[in-house]
């Protein structure tokens, strides 16, 4: 049987010192039949000349965009493959990883999403670190943590159709909110193979001092839309940590108070 084509979708914004070796991680996989499509949202640095450089073995569009979600929508419309994975401008695929994700898809036709493990890398590519992959629970994934790394995550491109496109209202869950879709109705494995590799470095998104608050209150938005009539554990966490404060607040007031009503009186 004819191999089935794999869609890889890049998103991309000025990460010009490490989307070659993207790039070059997609294009020395050893399976045969791969397209690589980038959506560059209007880099200003080298990114450009390097997808230019690649010729047929990138496909590419470099124009303003909404962000991730939109970059990654804009990808999906192009693609034709009935695999579809995502690696972002600064993450790599580990050698053979493609080959051995249309392995375990055919090797087990019931399952729609296939995702494994992932390296930490640093920016010289040294690994620093493997990202804990625990076994599939929709539950687990919506009350805990996002246990699941993009890279490292490949569906069939009915699942994807049938959930929808990701939302582009979100700036760094998207990837946790789709998961959590696809989890509501299809069948999600975890892989023993280590498929990608996450780069740590000090100009990352999620990473950013000032976007971890940002990460906090969407990482609060999915458990409260996902868990439906339930408060999640990490929300409940949250809104204890409030009442809490709140208390504090109350009791320092009041000593306030008591000191200065003891004052006036005195």
């Amino acid at each position: 049987m004819k191999e089935p084509l794999v869609s890889i979708i890049t998103p991309s914004f000025n990460h010009g010192r490490f989307i070659e070796r993207t790039i070059v991680s997609v294009k020395e996989q050893e399976y045969p039949r791969v397209e690589h499509i980038v959506i560059d949202g209007g880099s200003t640095d080298n990114t450009a000349e390097i997808l230019k450089a690649y010729g047929d073995h990138v496909r590419w569009v470099c124009e303003p965009d909404r962000g991730t979600s939109d970059a990654l929508n804009k990808g999906f419309v192009r693609s034709r493959g009935d695999i579809i994975g995502w690696v972002n401008s600064d993450d790599t695929y580990e050698p053979g990883a493609i080959g051995r994700v249309v392995s375990c898809f055919a090797e087990n036709p019931e399952v729609d999403v296939i995702y494994g493990g992932c390296n930490k890398i640093d920016e010289d590519d040294n690994r620093i670190g493997k990202s804990k992959v625990e076994e599939f629970s929709l539950v687990k994934l919506i009350n805990n943590r996002n246990y699941i790394a993009a890279p490292a995550v490949f569906f069939k491109r009915y699942a994807f159709e049938e959930v929808g496109m990701f939302d582009v209202n979100l700036e760094f869950c998207m990837d946790y909110d789709l998961w959590i879709r696809m989890g509501q109705i299809f069948r999600l494995e975890r892989v023993p193979y280590v498929l990608a590799n996450i780069r740590k470095h000090s100009s990352a998104k999620t990473h950013a001092l000032g976007n971890r608050q940002k990460v906090r209150q969407e990482v609060l938005l999915m458990t409260k839309r996902h868990g439906r009539h339930m408060l999640a554990p990490l929300y409940r966490r949250y809104v204890r940590s409030r009442v809490r404060e709140a208390i504090s607040i109350k009791r320092l007031f009041k000593k306030a108070l008591h000191l200065n009503v003891g004052l006036f009186r005195s």
